[in-house]
């Protein structure tokens, strides 16, 4: 396979929102799998400075700005090959759908599977059932209030209506009635857009004409079973039927039928993992046999296909006190990272627990804050190491003892690591045991050193190297989606990510593993690209 993107990446130096010194990546690429992994639109510490009229943050626009740039300078798989990574290893929705419909405004012209990359790339970004509706919202927000001499709006590019008629052709019944609703753009808008012909599938006309829909509801058991369901009004055995035929969400059925103790019973049994997860505490104090729930959430196979993302579980054992849903919380998280690689050899966790970190949460659906997400990850991390030390830092820094075993105990004595104000990870340095291999840095980047000086954490990790351990590996974890590093990867050893996941373990020992003289600069996106560009 040719390199992918540049030669090389060349730094510049800027400084971030707290002020400090960090650095701008002149590789689209590099820079987008650094920025990427964040919730879009959601809280942050450091507002955007002034009104924005496109609605977006300011983490976001970046997003796009380096979507845009790579897709006009026609590097199609590196852009979807990130966004794929976003979507499925990150486990995030909202960014790389953005991303996606970028590249469907920008699509070139390259092939790939006889048809036009972004089409061919596009099923594996849309995860979900209502991203196909998601696709098109992104780009009417982004694009489609674009107009012609002020006359008309413009016209939806071909690849997306073509790449969404394909998806809903294929979605089931349930998957489709899951996402119904008023919510603009609404599912029969979408489908008109994108093809009106896809009416002639029963299961799509109702989502566009209920009134012809009903003279073809034989062609459609499950939308028939809803149907009637919403038009009873007691949870007997016939509503119950028709639930379990229609494959009911649990909001479904207690909004229609209220919150009673059976509605819940019942309703666990509807929900995928994530649900599971976020009702625990509803289901608790509605009094429902605990012990299929818990079942639920410590099944490997469930873990395994839910990939949630690590602070989840943290969130989950907060919300409730029954010891069976803590033991099963506890090994989920364990049993999340069971196909996940050993770190081999000494790493050092280098978290940020700065004010920054402690002040703003995830999302405004989530009480959890990035300190709390990255205390998860670390706690992960902990676990799959042979020999890992964690090292807090604010404006100073100590180290962690972690009383307990497994991912869950590492986390929450990281939870309880506050020390100040201030965000200098230079200060971790020292703290470092003799022979490190790899230093994971998990923060919001918005770091300084020295009260502001010139000597910034880069200059003061190589010094680092240079005294201690040359073949030392720095790992960056941008945890908030600012532009800005910490670093560069104008030398080698040095690896910008950003998001929640465990998985960012398989991309620290793949790049690792494949390390190169020639390819200090870009071997991180390297990796990306191999494991998930389609040939």
């Amino acid at each position: 396979m040719a390199r992918i993107g540049v030669g090389a990446t060349t730094k510049t130096k800027t400084v971030n929102k707290a002020g400090g010194q960090a650095y701008t990546l002149s590789n689209p690429a590099v820079s987008l799998v650094h920025a990427i992994g964040h919730f879009m639109n959601e809280p942050k510490y450091y507002p955007d400075g002034e009104e924005n009229p496109t609605g977006i943050d300011s983490e976001g626009q970046n997003v796009i700005a380096l979507a845009t740039q790579l897709a006009k300078d026609g590097r199609h798989e590196e852009l979807l090959s990130i966004a794929r990574w976003a979507r499925t290893d990150l486990n995030l929705r909202t960014t790389p759908i953005v991303v996606l419909a970028t590249a469907c405004e920008y699509p070139g012209t390259t092939m790939v599977q006889g048809r036009n990359i972004v089409a061919t790339y596009a099923p594996t970004i849309m995860q979900r059932a209502d991203e196909p509706r998601n696709l098109f919202a992104a780009w009417r927000h982004l694009f489609g209030a674009a107009t012609d001499k002020g006359l008309r709006t413009r016209r939806v590019p071909s690849v997306l209506r073509r790449s969404v008629a394909r998806i809903l052709s294929a979605l089931p019944e349930h998957a489709l009635a899951k996402w119904a609703g008023n919510v603009s753009p609404t599912l029969g808008d979408v489908i008109r857009v994108a093809d009106r012909g896809l009416v002639k599938q029963a299961k799509l006309l109702y989502f566009v004409n209920p009134e012809k829909w009903v003279e073809r509801r034989a062609e459609t058991p499950v939308l028939d079973a809803r149907d009637q369901l919403f038009k009873r009004e007691k949870f007997d055995a016939t509503s119950r039927e028709l639930a379990e035929k229609a494959r009911l969400t649990w909001e479904n059925l207690v909004t229609h039928f209220g919150k009673g103790k059976e509605i819940w019973e019942f309703a666990q049994g509807q929900m995928g993992y994530m649900a599971l997860l976020r009702n625990l505490r509803n289901l608790e104090q509605a009094g429902v046999n605990l012990e299929p729930v818990a079942k639920r959430i410590a099944d490997e196979e469930e873990v395994a296909k839910a990939r949630q993302l690590p602070f989840r579980y943290m969130s989950a054992i907060e919300a409730v006190t029954s010891p069976i849903l803590h033991k099963a919380l506890s090994k989920a998280m364990d049993l999340s990272l069971k196909n996940v690689p050993e770190l081999k050899g000494k790493t050092t966790l280098l978290v940020d627990v700065s004010g920054s970190m402690t002040g703003a949460s995830v999302s405004s659906k989530s009480v959890r804050t990035c300190a709390d997400a990255a205390a998860a990850l670390a706690g992960m991390f902990y676990s799959r190491g042979t020999d890992v030390s964690m090292v807090v830092f604010s404006h100073n820094a100590k180290k962690v003892t972690v009383k307990g075993n497994g991912a869950m105990a590492a986390a929450e004595a990281l939870n309880g690591a506050f020390i100040g104000g201030g965000t200098n990870p230079a200060a971790g340095l020292p703290l470092l045991p003799k022979g490190t291999d790899r230093v994971i840095l998990l923060s919001d980047m918005q770091c300084y050193s020295d009260h502001y000086s010139v000597s910034g954490f880069r200059t003061q990790w190589n010094e680092w190297k240079k005294n201690n351990n040359e073949k030392a590996w720095m790992h960056s974890v941008n945890l908030v989606g600012t532009i800005e590093s910490q670093l560069d990867q104008s030398t080698q050893r040095v690896n910008l990510m950003s998001g929640f996941s465990e998985q960012l373990m398989s991309l620290i020992a793949s790049v690792e593993a494949n390390e190169s003289p020639t390819k200090a600069a870009t071997i991180t996106i390297e990796e990306i690209v191999k494991k998930f560009r389609i040939a």
